[in-house]
């Protein structure tokens, strides 16, 4: 983390600046996590921000150029006097190599997922966020980060159909049947099995890469709940493992 040190706090705010939405976990406060869409951000952070205690630290993962991300910086000043600092996917850690080819771009999400999955056991792992976009990493038996691929998420994939054919019925929250015998779980099908057929694609494809063992995979985010209903290879769910990334982090550095 390229970031001045802090001095070591249980207090600390953890916070992932998504695309959608902002998530939170306070390390001093039991239970403390939390969570708002970008669009509910007053005065430039959450609302239930003013309720919390005030952290010794802020500890933030956000792309550069996010327009929230000096609106939050900016409140934790004003309010509790605290200089948030910024994670990057530059951070080294132990038992991880990041051979992307351009790690600045990179997203730090993308990498501080990455960090919690590998503390999580050892061999090789996949991590499949599930957000506004799908965002799926392959992690080596050895710990080699290769890379991984990108894929629009559900809500991107519905509001296609919203914006572009308006007259059509979005699909219902439940899983669609086979065939689909109605217009809006005809497009909830379609959805399900792009999303599902390119992550079986790309588990396929790590075979050379993890020497044909096969990978321990996680999901995490907003849908991931979703996914998991609807994919039938083997794995995890787990909340937010971006926080769980910006834990170690700390635990790590401090």
């Amino acid at each position: 983390m390229n970031a001045a040190r802090a001095p070591k706090s249980r207090g600390a705010l953890l916070v992932d600046m998504g695309n959608s939405r902002v998530k939170w976990r306070h390390t001093g406060v039991r239970n403390c996590d939390g969570s708002c869409p970008n669009e509910s951000l007053v005065d430039g952070a959450p609302l239930s921000w003013r309720a919390l205690v005030p952290p010794k630290w802020v500890l933030i993962a956000a792309m550069p150029g996010q327009a929230p991300r000096e609106g939050l910086a900016a409140w934790c000043r004003g309010q509790w006097d605290v200089e948030a600092r910024f994670a990057d996917a530059l951070s080294e850690v132990p038992g991880l190599e990041n051979r992307y080819a351009n790690p600045t771009q990179l997203g730090v999400d993308r990498w501080l997922a990455l960090i919690a999955a590998r503390r999580l056991g050892g061999g090789p792992v996949v991590v499949v966020d599930c957000g506004t976009a799908i965002t799926v990493d392959l992690v080596d038996g050895t710990g080699v980060f290769h890379g991984g691929m990108i894929l629009p998420g559900r809500r991107l994939l519905e509001s296609a159909f919203s914006e572009r054919v308006a007259h059509l019925e979005l699909p219902a929250e439940r899983p669609a049947t086979f065939p689909a015998d109605n217009t809006a779980d005809a497009i909830a099908l379609g959805i399900e099995y792009a999303v599902v057929a390119s992550l079986d694609r790309f588990i396929e494809n790590c075979r050379p890469f993890t020497r044909d063992e096969p990978p321990t995979v996680y999901l995490t985010g907003g849908d991931g709940p979703w996914l998991s209903e609807r994919w039938d290879h083997p794995h995890s769910v787990h909340g937010n493992l971006v926080l769980d990334g910006l834990n170690f982090l700390m635990e790590h550095e401090h």
